[in-house]
């Protein structure tokens, strides 16, 4: 599927004036979010014109759905669409209310109703800049891809529509060793992104006061120092570090309140699951941090990815877990598609429509 941004919006504004209006705020497959003013007309959403609200994606109807004033609030009506409009994940059939606060889906894309005063909306979407402003700013700390080497990495990150805390990081420490991380902060806002940038860049400075980068319990323990929850300012996280001898193959790793990695290799990709006995970091004070580790064999594959991956909400309503995901890894990818990229869709298809409700992030680790 080929997932454009939205190319045109002809809407309605007789109703400017009045104090309280209707409002669809669209979320973007980006998590970028748009706010739309509605008047008393009746508008059509669709692919392309003579839609009132275009947005060019090919799972869309050219006129799939239509919106229109049902007393105080808003209700859809699906014109015939071939995907189908669902509202609070559910697919419609008959003309539906939408009350202030629900939310319907067109493909992945979102659409909320809210009914606001002027004055909210501006400060609503002045937060909105913000928080995109903080989910870049997390995007351009990520390293890129490396494709050759003792260590190659791969990785596919989709930040959910409220910017959550997860973030990551890898490469060389030394001539001989790598290393690497994945971290999720507790919560969602600008306040979990902007904690997610403090801490890749203390890790990326190696300014960790004490803390071998070798080492990856001390490193777990130098940031729960660092980061104690005694500080109302502050929120906890979960991490899983590891660090990497080439000559020897020796994985050393620490998690801490993270759930385990996954650890396949060939010939049968028997998943592994890779884990230590540790709290969040910055729950315990001076806390000493368990590590383990394990010889690599060759051509193994290490997975790291965050509880947005496999916590999700799936069509027929069923919550996922770890379990349902561990299977999806020992297939390994296809000739195609990268395997984070693979892993992606697999989820993807899975989940309910719309935007996903936490960050998505998959990092693979190949040691040939």
């Amino acid at each position: 599927m080929t997932t454009q941004s939205t190319r045109a919006i002809r809407l309605d504004r007789t109703t400017e004036a009045v104090e309280a209006r209707h409002f669809l705020i669209l979320t973007e497959p980006s998590g970028a979010r748009r706010w739309l003013v509605v008047g008393q007309a009746a508008l059509t959403i669709g692919r392309s014109e003579p839609a009132d609200i275009v947005v060019a994606d090919d799972v869309i109807s050219r006129v799939h759905c239509r919106i229109e004033p049902h007393g105080d609030s808003l209700q859809v009506t699906d014109l015939g669409s071939t995907n189908g409009t669902f509202v609070d994940g559910r697919r419609i059939a008959d003309p539906t209310p939408l009350k202030s606060g629900t939310q319907f889906h067109l493909g992945d894309r979102a659409f909320g109703y809210e009914r606001r005063l002027r004055g909210e909306q501006e400060d609503a979407e002045t937060l909105e800049r913000d928080l995109e402003s903080a989910s870049r700013y997390v995007q351009m700390l990520l390293p890129q891809p490396v494709g050759d080497g003792p260590v190659r990495a791969a990785w596919h990150f989709v930040p959910c529509a409220r910017v959550g805390g997860d973030a990551f990081g890898y490469g060389p420490i030394d001539a001989g060793t790598w290393g690497g991380f994945i971290l999720d902060v507790t919560g969602h806002g600008a306040a979990a992104a902007l904690h997610a940038v403090s801490i890749l860049n203390l890790i990326g400075r190696k300014a960790l006061p004490g803390a071998d980068p070798r080492n990856p319990a001390a490193v777990v323990a130098a940031l729960n120092d660092m980061f104690p929850a005694d500080s109302a300012e502050l929120p906890l996280f979960s991490m899983w570090a590891f660090s990497y001898d080439i000559a020897a193959r020796r994985l050393r790793y620490c998690s801490a309140g993270h759930h385990p990695a996954i650890l396949v290799a060939p010939p049968d990709r028997q998943p592994k699951p890779l884990n230590t006995a540790n709290p969040l970091v910055g729950m315990i004070a001076g806390r000493a941090f368990a590590a383990d580790e394990i010889v690599l064999p060759p051509a193994a594959t290490l997975y790291l990815f965050s509880d947005g991956v496999f916590e999700i909400e799936t069509a027929d309503n069923r919550q996922l877990a770890l379990q349902d995901f561990i299977p999806m890894i020992a297939k390994g990818a296809g000739p195609s598609r990268s395997e984070p990229q693979r892993l992606y869709r697999e989820v993807r298809a899975l989940a309910r429509q719309g935007p996903l409700a936490d960050d998505l992030c998959i990092v693979t680790l190949e040691f040939p």
